[in-house]
């Protein structure tokens, strides 16, 4: 049962008298007489009782300190609806998660993330939706489309970003932590994405179809570097014109990328950790 010998063996001391060895360990026997004998044999189950509750503690108490809490398998994401200021937005809430205290955390940094979308002036409005991009247990992407309006101007800014948030820690992930301290990525996107502008080049229905790469080239910057990670590449989009929407932009295998990636950085190690796989979206 529990992997090694239960023995017990009488050996002859060098005085006459005998010894048990249970497991190695001297224990002294009485066998002078029946009366003896009797005294022997009692004290010899008493301590093979004793030797078997002290060893099944042990290998229970090895056993627990070596196996790791399994993954939480019935987290799954909640659509809430966010109504206020004339907003109708649909927030995506993690549920399921043993550790209480950082889930509140991801689900107010993902309603933060999301409500930064909105235009700047107080009475400015939100409205749109999400889907889920990527999930491996650690990492979860979230692209959130729509748009925000604000009374007065004469349209509505059109939204798509991607969210990327840490389900360990609840760390929303900027694009430039991807990468290498100091590496100039958005100019090695550029040119990879100028380079190859054919076989990189996405189409996606219901964009702008008749984009140009200096239209991605002018309008990826700053704040403007909208991008979803997926498992062995990433797509690269803007929004040149707010009133006209996202362009499709460019998927750009990170086998392309891997000179300037951070192979050490946490986001890396996050997306490369489990393979990408599906996760439970439902309403509220």
């Amino acid at each position: 049962m529990f992997g090694y010998s239960m023995g017990i063996h009488v050996r002859q001391g060098l005085t006459g008298g005998r010894s048990i060895l249970l497991h190695g360990r001297s224990v002294p026997a009485m066998i002078g007489s029946a009366g003896g004998s009797m005294q022997m044999i009692l004290k010899t189950k008493a301590y093979f009782i004793m030797f078997a509750l002290i060893s099944a503690v042990a290998v229970a108490g090895c056993g627990t300190a070596q196996t790791q809490e399994a993954p939480v398998k019935d987290v799954k994401i909640v659509k809430v609806l966010y109504q206020a200021d004339n907003s109708k937005a649909f927030i995506p809430q993690i549920t399921g998660m043993k550790d209480e205290q950082l889930q509140a955390k991801i689900n107010g940094n993902l309603k933060a993330a999301i409500l930064a979308l909105k235009n700047q002036p107080a009475n400015s409005s939100l409205h749109g939706d999400f889907a889920v991009s990527f999930y491996n247990g650690n990492l979860l992407g979230v692209h959130f489309s729509g748009n925000s309006f604000t009374p007065g101007v004469a349209h509505p800014n059109k939204i798509d970003c991607g969210i990327h948030i840490d389900l360990t820690n609840g760390k929303v992930y900027p694009i430039g932590d991807l990468f290498k301290p100091g590496a100039d990525f958005e100019k090695r996107i550029k040119a990879l994405c100028a380079a190859t502008d054919s076989s990189y080049r996405l189409k996606i229905d219901g964009l702008m179809e008749k984009w140009t790469n200096a239209m991605f080239t002018s309008s990826w910057t700053g704040g403007d570097r909208a991008f979803l990670l997926a498992a062995k590449s990433m797509r690269v989009y803007s929004i040149p014109s707010y009133a006209v929407g996202p362009i499709s932009g460019y998927n750009v295998p990170y086998a392309d990328l891997i000179e300037i990636i951070n192979k050490d950085g946490e986001l890396w190690k996050k997306l490369t950790s489990q393979e990408n796989r599906a996760i439970t979206v439902t309403a509220e």
